[in-house]
């Protein structure tokens, strides 16, 4: 069987929504499986990002979340020889594992329901990840909410007004998501959650209802990015550099990478290239992109 998986970029907890926030980019990665029950040797080659640094065997996460499936229905492994192009950094903020994990999950599960199983690939993905805010955004695209039900993820989507753009910059820092979660504290003031309560509702409004200003309010957050910002050089004067040039912005997910809102083209154009410059004065080198919000999450092509 053959099968070819194209999964989006995600960008998580959008200033105030921690682990619960998630929207799909239109900037992909994509991997191709050749699935051969008769032979167990499993392979992936890598192109684009990660490649020479990431592994090629049967540790790979793609092929790891693709083992995970047939443990779960009681299958033994199968052979996979698999070509996985990356179009966006790994460790960046912007899902890479989450997008990893949904292309192994969703051709395993394409493998088994040819021969008559369901999966369910949200609850088995979640489950391997750990929280399901980029899962939810990599399978089902555009803006979702998503939480944790005891074990069980629950996610719905959101409708987002036509035409909003985002930009994204990743400053060439090797910063682990392990590392920014030992930065967050065990407890937090009341009056932070507060003030995150009303703005993640809020963020949700915005995008609905394509309101810029309301979106540049929205996305202050006091429950993470206080404590992250500090580890990323630069990182709080380019946040504040995209949000003068107009836009909403955040760190994307865990960070080290920044992310700004808008529905005006140039204002993004502008806020990616002031962010740049602020990493630039810094001497860290930036990967920039720019473009739209994907209604489609992932799929077969």
């Amino acid at each position: 069987m053959r099968t070819t998986i194209r999964v989006p970029a995600t960008t998580a907890n959008l200033g105030p929504g921690f682990d619960c926030l998630g929207l799909a980019l239109d900037l992909w990665d994509e991997v191709a499986f050749e699935i051969d029950p008769a032979d167990p040797a499993q392979t992936i080659a890598i192109r684009g990002f990660g490649e020479g640094a990431l592994p090629e065997d049967s540790s790979n996460l793609v092929l790891q979340a693709f083992n995970e499936v047939y443990h779960h229905i009681g299958r033994s492994q199968v052979g996979v020889r698999a070509r996985a192009y990356n179009g966006f950094p790994i460790g960046s903020g912007l899902g890479s594992s989450a997008a990893a994990i949904t292309a192994g999950v969703l051709a395993a599960a394409a493998a088994a329901s040819s021969e008559g199983d369901r999966i369910d690939a949200f609850r088995i993905a979640a489950a391997i990840e750990g929280h399901p805010d980029n899962i939810a955004a990599a399978l089902y695209g555009g803006l979702t909410i998503s939480l944790m039900d005891g074990d069980r993820p629950v996610s719905a989507p959101v409708p987002t007004a036509a035409g909003w753009r985002a930009g994204v910059v990743v400053p060439a820092l090797e910063i682990t998501t392990a590392a920014m979660r030992r930065a967050l504290p065990a407890r937090v003031p009341f009056e932070a959650a507060v003030h995150n309560l009303g703005r993640t509702a809020m963020v949700v409004r915005a995008f609905e209802t394509g309101d810029d200003d309301l979106l540049r309010t929205a996305m202050a957050d006091r429950l993470h990015q206080p404590y992250r910002l500090p580890l990323i050089p630069g990182g709080a004067a380019a946040m504040r550099a995209a949000v003068e040039a107009g836009a909403a912005a955040a760190l994307s997910g865990a960070g080290p990478g920044l992310v700004a809102f808008s529905t005006s083209r140039e204002v993004v154009s502008a806020a990616v290239g002031r962010m740049r410059a602020v990493f630039e004065a810094e001497a860290i080198e930036t990967w920039g992109w720019e473009g739209g919000i994907s209604a489609r999450g992932a799929g077969r092509r």
